[in-house]
C-alpha cells in the first residue's frame, strides 16, 4: 500500500477518553494518559487519503476520504481513479462495511456527518458526471451525497461553476436540510464573480468561502460567497447558538469583506445568519502563513479553531 489510512490511530488518542476522565487537571496521575488502544490501516496498493472522522451513535466510527485503489479493501471497484470512500468501523476499528462512490473522473470525499435519521451526509468535490453522480458544472463542483444507515445512496446533487469549486464541511440544520461550506472558484462563477451580490458591486477575485443551504432533499435553498480580491477557503463550520453558522478557514485577502488583515494567510471567522448576511469577522495571526482548519463551538459559548502557523508575531506570542 502506498498510502493508506491511518489518520484513526492518531484519532483514538482523542476519543478514547470518556465522561471517567473528566476530572481536576490537578490530580494528574489519573487523567488520560494517552496510550494507543489499537492501530488499524486500511487500502489498498494505489493511493488513500482519510479526510474526516466521527464516532458513530453505536460507539463506532466512520472514516471518509478518497481512495483509487482497485484491491484490498476496494475488491470491486472497477477504475483506479479517485472516488469518495466512507468506511463504518466498530469499536475495535474491524471494519463493519465499506462504500465507494464516484465516477469515472476524479472526486475526493471531505467530510462524514451522521444525520438524525442514523444514516450519514457526506460532502467533498468531483468531476464526475456518471456513476454515482448525476450532474457536473464544471471542473470540480461541490457534491454532497445522503446515504441510509447501511451506506446505501438515497440522493446526491452537484452544485459549483465551470471552475474548481471545493466542499470541505458540513452540517445538519434544524429543518432536516444541510449548510455546507468550502471554496468558490469566484473567476468561474457566473462569468463575472458577482453571483450573491448583486449585479452592481464590485467583483471579487480568486475564490471566496461559499456556504450553501439546501433542504432535506438535497433542493438548493440559498448560497452566498464572502472575502475579498485574493485566496479565501472556508474548511470548516459549526453551528452558532442562535441559530446561524460559525465559518473557519483563512483568507490571504486584505479588501471588501475582511477588515483587519495580519499578514500573507490569516486565519479567517466569521459568523453568519441562518439565512447568510454577515454578522461579524475576525483575522487572527501574524505576518507569517496561517491556516485554520477546524472549529468546534465550546461550553461557554466561545469557539475553539485549531490549524499552523508560520508567524511568531502579532497574534502568535
Amino acid at each position: 500500500m502506498s498510502s493508506i489510512f491511518t489518520l484513526l490511530g492518531l484519532v483514538i488518542l482523542a476519543v478514547s477518553c470518556n465522561s471517567d476522565d473528566d476530572i481536576s487537571l490537578a490530580n494528574t496521575t489519573d487523567t488520560f494518559q494517552g496510550e494507543v488502544a489499537w492501530v488499524k490501516s486500511y487500502g489498498g496498493s494505489g493511493d488513500e487519503t482519510a479526510q474526516s472522522v466521527i464516532e458513530t451513535s453505536d460507539g463506532g466510527y466512520a472514516i471518509l476520504g478518497f481512495t483509487n485503489s482497485t484491491d484490498g479493501e476496494l475488491q470491486g471497484k472497477v477504475l483506479p481513479v479517485n472516488d469518495y470512500w466512507l468506511l463504518k468501523l466498530d469499536t475495535n476499528g474491524n471494519i463493519e462495511w465499506t462504500k465507494t462512490y464516484g465516477g469515472s473522473k476524479d472526486d475526493r470525499g471531505q467530510a462524514v456527518i451522521q444525520t438524525s435519521d442514523g444514516g450519514f451526509a457526506i460532502t467533498g468535490y468531483a468531476m464526475s458526471d456518471d456513476g454515482d453522480g448525476s450532474n457536473n458544472n464544471g471542473f470540480h463542483d461541490n457534491w454532497i451525497l445522503k446515504l441510509d444507515p447501511q451506506g446505501n445512496l438515497e440522493w446526491e446533487k452537484s452544485f459549483g461553476f465551470s471552475g474548481h469549486d471545493h466542499s470541505y464541511d458540513l452540517v445538519q440544520t434544524s429543518d432536516g436540510g444541510f449548510f455546507f461550506v468550502g471554496f468558490l472558484d469566484i473567476t468561474s462563477a457566473l462569468a463575472d464573480g458577482t453571483y450573491g451580490k448583486g449585479n452592481t458591486l464590485t467583483r471579487h477575485g480568486v475564490g471566496e468561502f461559499w456556504g450553501t443551504k439546501i433542504d432535506a432533499l438535497g433542493n438548493l435553498e440559498w448560497r452566498r460567497y464572502y472575502g475579498g480580491t485574493n485566496n479565501d477557503r472556508a474548511h470548516a463550520v459549526v453551528h452558532s447558538d442562535d441559530g446561524g453558522f460559525v465559518m473557519a478557514g483563512f483568507s490571504e485577502s486584505t479588501d471588501f469583506d475582511i477588515s483587519n488583515s495580519r499578514g500573507s494567510y490569516d486565519f479567517w471567522i466569521i459568523k453568519i445568519t441562518e439565512n447568510g448576511n454577515l454578522v461579524w469577522e475576525r483575522s487572527l495571526g501574524g505576518a507569517g502563513i496561517e491556516i485554520a482548519y477546524d472549529i468546534a463551538l465550546a461550553s461557554d459559548g466561545n469557539y475553539l479553531v485549531t490549524g499552523h502557523t508560520f508567524s511568531n508575531d502579532q497574534d502568535i506570542s
